[in-house]
Protein backbone atom coordinates (compact mmCIF):
# COMPACT_ATOMS: atom_id res chain seq x y z
CA UNK A 1 0.00 0.00 0.00
CA UNK A 2 2.94 2.24 0.84
CA UNK A 3 5.53 1.02 -1.61
CA UNK A 4 4.24 -0.65 -4.55
CA UNK A 5 7.44 -1.87 -6.29
CA UNK A 6 7.61 -3.75 -2.92
CA UNK A 7 6.47 -7.07 -1.48
CA UNK A 8 3.44 -6.67 1.31
CA UNK A 9 5.12 -9.65 2.89
CA UNK A 10 3.15 -12.83 3.94
CA UNK A 11 1.37 -14.43 4.93
CA UNK A 12 -1.20 -11.42 6.07
CA UNK A 13 -0.27 -9.04 3.46
CA UNK A 14 -3.66 -8.63 2.38
CA UNK A 15 -4.68 -7.74 6.12
CA UNK A 16 -2.05 -5.25 6.43
CA UNK A 17 -2.78 -3.72 2.42
CA UNK A 18 -6.24 -3.55 3.25
CA UNK A 19 -5.79 -1.76 6.31
CA UNK A 20 -3.47 0.90 5.00
CA UNK A 21 -5.52 1.53 2.07
CA UNK A 22 -8.84 2.30 4.29
CA UNK A 23 -10.94 -0.91 2.97
CA UNK A 24 -11.12 -1.93 6.59
CA UNK A 25 -10.80 -0.24 10.08
CA UNK A 26 -9.03 -2.93 11.35
CA UNK A 27 -8.29 -6.79 10.42
CA UNK A 28 -6.90 -10.07 11.70
CA UNK A 29 -3.75 -11.51 10.60
CA UNK A 30 -2.17 -15.19 12.09
CA UNK A 31 1.54 -15.01 12.45
CA UNK A 32 3.79 -18.42 12.91
CA UNK A 33 7.13 -16.42 12.45
CA UNK A 34 7.07 -13.20 11.20
CA UNK A 35 3.42 -12.74 9.33
CA UNK A 36 1.84 -10.32 12.17
CA UNK A 37 4.80 -7.85 11.88
CA UNK A 38 6.38 -8.07 8.98
CA UNK A 39 3.70 -6.75 6.89
CA UNK A 40 2.75 -4.42 9.59
CA UNK A 41 6.00 -3.04 9.69
CA UNK A 42 6.00 -2.63 6.01
CA UNK A 43 2.61 -0.87 5.74
CA UNK A 44 3.41 1.28 8.96
CA UNK A 45 0.98 0.24 10.80
CA UNK A 46 0.36 -1.26 14.14
CA UNK A 47 -0.07 -5.20 15.92
CA UNK A 48 0.48 -7.34 18.55
CA UNK A 49 1.06 -10.77 19.03
CA UNK A 50 0.05 -12.07 22.51
CA UNK A 51 1.50 -14.25 24.96
CA UNK A 52 1.01 -18.02 23.65
CA UNK A 53 -2.72 -18.78 23.97
CA UNK A 54 -3.96 -15.34 24.95
CA UNK A 55 -6.28 -15.81 21.21
CA UNK A 56 -7.68 -18.55 20.33
CA UNK A 57 -6.50 -20.37 16.70
CA UNK A 58 -9.34 -22.53 16.07
CA UNK A 59 -10.24 -21.85 12.59
CA UNK A 60 -6.52 -20.73 11.78
CA UNK A 61 -5.24 -22.61 8.94
CA UNK A 62 -2.14 -24.16 10.66
CA UNK A 63 1.49 -24.11 9.73
CA UNK A 64 3.41 -24.97 13.33
CA UNK A 65 0.69 -25.96 15.89
CA UNK A 66 1.82 -24.25 19.33
CA UNK A 67 3.58 -21.44 17.79
CA UNK A 68 0.65 -20.32 15.30
CA UNK A 69 -0.93 -17.14 16.67
CA UNK A 70 -4.06 -15.18 15.75
CA UNK A 71 -3.74 -11.12 16.16
CA UNK A 72 -4.98 -7.54 15.19
CA UNK A 73 -3.98 -5.36 12.50
CA UNK A 74 -4.89 -2.02 12.79
CA UNK A 75 -3.89 2.29 12.34
CA UNK A 76 -3.61 2.81 16.03
CA UNK A 77 -2.79 1.10 19.30
CA UNK A 78 -6.36 2.13 20.46
CA UNK A 79 -7.62 0.10 17.86
CA UNK A 80 -5.74 -3.10 18.73
CA UNK A 81 -6.92 -2.55 21.68
CA UNK A 82 -10.63 -2.43 20.63
CA UNK A 83 -9.67 -5.43 18.88
CA UNK A 84 -8.43 -6.94 20.99
CA UNK A 85 -11.78 -7.15 23.74
CA UNK A 86 -13.18 -8.98 21.07
CA UNK A 87 -10.35 -11.58 20.04
CA UNK A 88 -9.12 -12.68 23.48
CA UNK A 89 -9.82 -15.20 25.78
CA UNK A 90 -10.24 -19.28 26.89
CA UNK A 91 -11.70 -21.27 23.78
CA UNK A 92 -12.99 -24.41 25.15
CA UNK A 93 -11.85 -25.79 21.92
CA UNK A 94 -8.44 -24.62 22.23
CA UNK A 95 -6.23 -26.29 25.14
CA UNK A 96 -3.43 -23.45 24.22
CA UNK A 97 -5.90 -20.71 25.91
CA UNK A 98 -6.84 -22.78 29.03
CA UNK A 99 -5.35 -19.84 30.90
CA UNK A 100 -6.37 -16.55 29.00
CA UNK A 101 -9.19 -15.70 30.86
CA UNK A 102 -7.15 -15.59 33.75
CA UNK A 103 -4.44 -13.27 32.25
CA UNK A 104 -6.29 -11.43 29.79
CA UNK A 105 -7.24 -7.70 30.77
CA UNK A 106 -10.66 -7.22 31.40
CA UNK A 107 -10.23 -4.05 29.07
CA UNK A 108 -7.45 -3.71 27.33
CA UNK A 109 -7.64 -0.13 26.79
CA UNK A 110 -7.36 0.34 30.59
CA UNK A 111 -3.60 -0.16 29.55
CA UNK A 112 -3.75 2.78 27.50
CA UNK A 113 -1.15 5.34 29.28
CA UNK A 114 0.88 8.06 27.48
CA UNK A 115 3.42 7.52 30.28
CA UNK A 116 3.78 3.87 30.46
CA UNK A 117 7.15 4.09 29.61
CA UNK A 118 8.08 6.71 32.49
CA UNK A 119 10.39 4.66 35.04
CA UNK A 120 10.64 1.67 32.87
CA UNK A 121 14.08 -0.01 31.79
CA UNK A 122 14.49 -0.75 28.04
CA UNK A 123 16.52 -3.44 26.98
CA UNK A 124 18.06 -3.82 23.64
CA UNK A 125 20.78 -5.56 21.59
CA UNK A 126 23.39 -3.22 19.53
CA UNK A 127 23.95 -6.40 17.06
CA UNK A 128 19.86 -6.46 16.28
CA UNK A 129 20.46 -2.71 15.06
CA UNK A 130 22.73 -3.83 12.28
CA UNK A 131 22.25 -5.53 8.86
CA UNK A 132 24.75 -7.81 7.33
CA UNK A 133 23.51 -7.20 4.18
CA UNK A 134 22.62 -3.05 3.55
CA UNK A 135 23.67 0.01 5.11
CA UNK A 136 21.23 2.39 4.21
CA UNK A 137 20.71 3.57 7.73
CA UNK A 138 18.36 1.88 9.39
CA UNK A 139 19.37 0.88 12.21
CA UNK A 140 21.14 4.28 13.21
CA UNK A 141 17.55 5.92 12.33
CA UNK A 142 16.18 3.23 15.23
CA UNK A 143 18.74 3.58 18.22
CA UNK A 144 18.67 7.57 17.34
CA UNK A 145 15.43 7.51 18.65
CA UNK A 146 16.42 6.16 21.82
CA UNK A 147 16.91 9.25 23.17
CA UNK A 148 13.44 10.26 22.79
CA UNK A 149 11.86 6.94 24.92
CA UNK A 150 14.71 8.31 27.38
CA UNK A 151 13.64 12.20 27.26
CA UNK A 152 9.73 9.78 28.10
CA UNK A 153 11.48 8.62 30.91
CA UNK A 154 12.29 5.56 29.90
CA UNK A 155 16.07 3.99 30.67
CA UNK A 156 17.70 1.97 27.50
CA UNK A 157 19.81 -1.22 29.07
CA UNK A 158 22.46 -2.57 26.61
CA UNK A 159 22.10 -6.76 26.87
CA UNK A 160 23.89 -9.57 25.65
CA UNK A 161 21.67 -11.88 23.06
CA UNK A 162 19.40 -13.91 24.81
CA UNK A 163 19.96 -17.53 25.81
CA UNK A 164 18.43 -20.34 23.74
CA UNK A 165 15.57 -22.81 24.77
CA UNK A 166 17.49 -25.59 23.51
CA UNK A 167 16.48 -28.17 20.89
CA UNK A 168 12.71 -28.56 20.45
CA UNK A 169 11.28 -32.05 20.60
CA UNK A 170 10.06 -34.17 18.45
CA UNK A 171 7.03 -34.74 16.66
CA UNK A 172 5.35 -32.84 13.70
CA UNK A 173 3.57 -29.47 14.77
CA UNK A 174 2.36 -29.54 11.07
CA UNK A 175 0.78 -32.68 10.94
CA UNK A 176 -0.97 -32.03 14.46
CA UNK A 177 -1.94 -28.54 13.53
CA UNK A 178 -3.64 -30.04 10.34
CA UNK A 179 -5.06 -32.90 12.86
CA UNK A 180 -6.80 -30.31 14.98
CA UNK A 181 -7.90 -28.36 12.28
CA UNK A 182 -9.63 -30.70 9.87
CA UNK A 183 -11.22 -32.57 13.02
CA UNK A 184 -13.06 -29.17 13.39
CA UNK A 185 -14.64 -29.24 10.14
CA UNK A 186 -17.06 -31.29 8.50
CA UNK A 187 -16.63 -32.44 5.25
CA UNK A 188 -12.86 -31.72 5.13
CA UNK A 189 -12.03 -32.75 0.82
CA UNK A 190 -8.38 -33.46 2.55
CA UNK A 191 -7.61 -36.53 5.14
CA UNK A 192 -4.51 -34.89 6.48
CA UNK A 193 -2.22 -32.61 6.06
CA UNK A 194 0.09 -34.55 3.69
CA UNK A 195 -2.51 -34.95 1.47
CA UNK A 196 -3.79 -31.40 1.38
CA UNK A 197 0.46 -30.19 0.83
CA UNK A 198 0.38 -32.82 -1.90
CA UNK A 199 -2.29 -31.36 -3.88
CA UNK A 200 -2.28 -29.64 -6.93
CA UNK A 201 -4.18 -26.86 -6.27
CA UNK A 202 -1.12 -25.81 -3.66
CA UNK A 203 0.91 -23.15 -4.93
CA UNK A 204 4.05 -24.91 -6.45
CA UNK A 205 6.37 -23.54 -4.32
CA UNK A 206 4.54 -24.79 -1.29
CA UNK A 207 3.85 -28.04 -3.21
CA UNK A 208 5.23 -31.23 -2.03
CA UNK A 209 5.19 -35.01 -2.51
CA UNK A 210 2.61 -36.95 -0.76
CA UNK A 211 4.32 -38.30 2.83
CA UNK A 212 3.05 -40.45 5.64
CA UNK A 213 3.36 -38.35 8.63
CA UNK A 214 2.72 -38.80 12.23
CA UNK A 215 0.47 -36.32 14.08
CA UNK A 216 2.41 -36.01 17.47
CA UNK A 217 1.46 -38.86 20.25
CA UNK A 218 0.14 -37.12 23.30
CA UNK A 219 3.98 -37.15 25.25
CA UNK A 220 5.36 -35.34 22.06
CA UNK A 221 2.49 -32.62 22.43
CA UNK A 222 3.19 -32.52 26.27
CA UNK A 223 6.78 -32.27 26.06
CA UNK A 224 6.77 -29.85 23.66
CA UNK A 225 3.63 -27.63 25.52
CA UNK A 226 6.99 -27.91 28.87
CA UNK A 227 9.48 -26.74 26.18
CA UNK A 228 7.24 -23.36 25.37
CA UNK A 229 7.17 -22.73 29.36
CA UNK A 230 10.53 -23.46 30.30
CA UNK A 231 11.60 -21.44 27.18
CA UNK A 232 9.32 -18.08 28.47
CA UNK A 233 11.24 -18.93 31.69
CA UNK A 234 14.44 -19.34 30.61
CA UNK A 235 13.65 -15.95 28.86
CA UNK A 236 11.88 -14.08 31.94
CA UNK A 237 15.26 -14.80 33.56
CA UNK A 238 17.30 -13.13 31.49
CA UNK A 239 15.07 -10.10 31.59
CA UNK A 240 15.58 -10.28 35.19
CA UNK A 241 19.11 -10.49 35.04
CA UNK A 242 19.65 -7.04 33.31
CA UNK A 243 16.68 -5.94 35.63
CA UNK A 244 14.61 -4.46 32.25
CA UNK A 245 10.75 -4.43 32.27
CA UNK A 246 10.80 -4.92 27.59
CA UNK A 247 12.91 -5.15 25.12
CA UNK A 248 13.05 -3.63 22.44
CA UNK A 249 13.99 -4.42 18.91
CA UNK A 250 13.71 -2.81 15.07
CA UNK A 251 10.62 -3.93 12.91
CA UNK A 252 13.41 -4.09 10.16
CA UNK A 253 16.88 -3.01 9.39
CA UNK A 254 17.07 -2.30 5.88
CA UNK A 255 14.60 -1.02 3.49
CA UNK A 256 16.00 -3.50 1.20
CA UNK A 257 13.15 -6.19 3.63
CA UNK A 258 14.99 -9.03 3.44
CA UNK A 259 12.85 -11.85 4.11
CA UNK A 260 15.44 -15.14 3.37
CA UNK A 261 15.28 -17.50 5.69
CA UNK A 262 18.91 -17.88 5.66
CA UNK A 263 20.10 -15.09 7.39
CA UNK A 264 20.92 -15.19 10.62
CA UNK A 265 20.53 -11.60 12.04
CA UNK A 266 18.68 -10.32 15.01
CA UNK A 267 16.01 -8.19 13.11
CA UNK A 268 13.09 -8.85 12.25
CA UNK A 269 13.45 -10.74 9.18
CA UNK A 270 12.64 -14.63 9.24
CA UNK A 271 14.53 -17.06 11.41
CA UNK A 272 16.52 -14.00 12.86
CA UNK A 273 16.04 -14.83 16.87
CA UNK A 274 13.89 -12.50 17.66
CA UNK A 275 11.90 -13.76 20.70
CA UNK A 276 8.39 -13.14 19.61
CA UNK A 277 7.50 -16.09 17.88
CA UNK A 278 9.96 -18.51 18.92
CA UNK A 279 9.28 -18.24 22.73
CA UNK A 280 5.19 -17.15 22.52
CA UNK A 281 5.99 -13.50 24.28
CA UNK A 282 3.64 -10.76 23.75
CA UNK A 283 4.94 -8.37 21.23
CA UNK A 284 4.02 -4.89 20.06
CA UNK A 285 5.14 -3.32 17.22
CA UNK A 286 4.76 0.48 16.28
CA UNK A 287 5.71 2.73 13.42
CA UNK A 288 8.09 5.24 14.71
CA UNK A 289 9.00 7.53 11.49
CA UNK A 290 11.70 6.57 8.62
CA UNK A 291 14.74 6.07 7.66
CA UNK A 292 17.31 8.56 5.95
CA UNK A 293 15.41 7.13 2.57
CA UNK A 294 11.88 8.20 3.70
CA UNK A 295 10.87 4.52 4.46
CA UNK A 296 8.79 3.66 7.30
CA UNK A 297 10.52 2.21 10.10
CA UNK A 298 8.61 0.21 13.36
CA UNK A 299 9.96 -0.85 16.73
CA UNK A 300 8.70 -4.03 19.02
CA UNK A 301 8.45 -4.36 22.19
CA UNK A 302 8.82 -7.62 23.61
CA UNK A 303 7.34 -8.45 27.24
CA UNK A 304 7.29 -11.52 29.97
CA UNK A 305 4.39 -14.46 29.38
CA UNK A 306 0.92 -12.96 30.07
CA UNK A 307 2.32 -9.21 30.54
CA UNK A 308 0.34 -8.28 27.65
CA UNK A 309 -1.66 -5.57 28.43
CA UNK A 310 1.42 -3.51 29.88
CA UNK A 311 3.41 -4.05 26.41
CA UNK A 312 0.48 -2.76 25.00
CA UNK A 313 0.84 -0.01 27.11
CA UNK A 314 4.32 1.07 26.16
CA UNK A 315 3.43 0.68 22.75
CA UNK A 316 0.74 3.33 23.25
CA UNK A 317 3.50 5.33 24.65
CA UNK A 318 5.88 4.79 21.60
CA UNK A 319 3.06 5.71 19.10
CA UNK A 320 2.05 8.71 21.08
CA UNK A 321 5.78 9.93 21.51
CA UNK A 322 6.31 9.34 17.80
CA UNK A 323 3.26 9.48 15.84
CA UNK A 324 5.15 7.80 12.95
CA UNK A 325 2.66 6.35 10.84
CA UNK A 326 3.35 7.21 7.32
CA UNK A 327 0.30 7.09 4.72
CA UNK A 328 -0.11 5.74 0.92
CA UNK A 329 0.80 7.97 -1.33
CA UNK A 330 -0.97 5.93 -4.04
CA UNK A 331 -4.10 4.99 -2.44
CA UNK A 332 -6.60 7.90 -2.73
CA UNK A 333 -8.32 9.22 0.50
CA UNK A 334 -12.10 8.07 1.38
CA UNK A 335 -14.94 10.74 1.21
CA UNK A 336 -16.04 11.60 4.21
CA UNK A 337 -20.06 11.86 4.13
CA UNK A 338 -21.71 12.97 7.48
Amino acid sequence: ALYPSKTSFGSSGGSAVAVAASMAAGALGSQTGVSLYAPSTGASLATFRGTDGMASTRGVMPLTWGQDYGGPIARTVTDLAYLLNATTGTDPLDVLTKNADTYKPDNWTDYLDANALNGKKIGYIPASFVSSYADDGTGDALMDKFAEIEAAGGTMVEMTPPPSGGSSPEGSRSEEGWARYIGLHEDFPFADGDQLLASPHVLPYNQRELRDTARMTPAQVDSYLTYRAVYKQIIANWMDDFNVDAVLYPGFISDMYNNGSADSQLSSDRGTGVLTSNVGLPTVIVPVGTNPHGYSISMQLVGRAWNDGKILGMGYALEQKFHGRQLSAFVPPLTYKP
